[in-house]
């Protein structure tokens, strides 16, 4: 049923900070909780907040892996034999990361999902573009304001197609 209906990608910046984790854990917290699945790309930082608070609200998560998924330190996770965490990669088993990988990862991460909610985003890069991937898209996509944000939020709430979430 992991198929079934696209779920919630949630993203942000590696760098994120304090209040920005915590909204992404929260975040994934709320999605599971509400029975859909989270789509991340299993970067640290954001991505890993949502996976963690998905998970732990005992729910599902979708990992969109930017390498190959025999580099995937991921695979030791004892949810995936629960079915919890699926991963997923575009990439051929062996190809380690590059930037490029974890950047065209992005239009997978979006074909798995209705909508998009950025944590936090301190600098351009891969938030930004997966922001530009799902815009493109015409999918809705959602970015946290309020203290603590990235110096970069307030430009992309600008942004057409995006609602500022306070």
């Amino acid at each position: 049923d992991l198929w079934g209906k696209p779920g919630v990608a949630i993203s942000g910046s590696r760098r994120a900070g304090p209040r920005g984790l915590a909204f992404a854990r929260a975040a994934g917290r709320a999605v599971a909780e509400a029975g859909e699945v989270v789509v991340c790309g299993l970067a640290a930082g954001v991505d890993r907040e949502a996976l963690e608070g998905a998970l732990e609200a005992g729910g599902r998560v979708l990992g969109v892996s930017p390498e190959g998924l025999l580099h995937s330190r991921w695979l030791r996770r004892r949810e995936i034999d629960a079915g919890r965490l699926t991963l997923v990669s575009e990439f051929a088993p062996d190809d380690r990361w590059t930037a490029g990988r974890a950047m065209g990862r992005n239009r997978t991460i979006a074909g798995f999902s209705a909508a998009l909610v950025i944590a936090d985003c301190v600098a351009s890069g891969g938030t930004t573009d997966q922001l530009e991937v799902h815009r493109g898209l015409g999918l809705p996509v959602y970015v946290r304001r309020g203290p603590g944000e990235g110096a970069l939020v307030d430009e992309l709430c600008r942004r057409p197609g995006v609602t500022a979430w306070s």
